[in-house]
């Protein structure tokens, strides 16, 4: 190859590293436990957030025990879903100590990053004291 060729052969390789560093994050399991906006506990005894986005979709998986504070629950995630698309996942659910019953987590038709939680899929509030807690996953499209 001649010595224009080559650099013109560099020039494209930087190129195609740079966009490939644009997308650093895609497939790669990220821990938010600590940088979600969590409410509905004084305390929590165990809490995992993570989520991996490709492209659009971002994947989530999440668990939170702890003691209530508070009869709603949610948390938030890095990226705003698209708006117009309701998400609502069946979850695993625990209120006031009891048993795991079936809940709903749901994001709202708007463009929003948070995740609202219920004892029941139809959408009942939590009891503000006691040991709550959930388990879920689901994945979304972002705006």
């Amino acid at each position: 190859m001649m010595e224009r060729e080559i650099l013109e052969r560099i020039r494209e390789l930087d190129k195609r590293l740079k966009a490939l560093e644009a997308r650093d994050s895609d497939g790669v399991v990220t821990d938010y436990s600590t940088t979600s906006t969590v409410t509905g506990w004084s305390s929590t005894t165990a809490k995992g957030i993570y989520y991996y986005k490709i492209g659009k979709i971002v994947f989530v998986r999440f668990y939170i025990t702890g003691t209530s504070d508070s009869t709603a629950l949610f948390f938030s995630l890095p990226y705003a879903k698209v708006a117009g698309m309701n998400v609502t996942v069946a979850i695993q659910a625990t209120d006031n100590g009891g048993t795991a019953t079936v809940g709903m987590a749901q994001m709202s038709t708007t463009a929003t990053s948070t995740v609202n939680c219920y004892t029941s899929i139809a959408g009942a509030g939590w009891t503000n004291s006691g040991t709550k807690a959930v388990t879920g996953e689901f994945f979304y499209w972002t705006a």
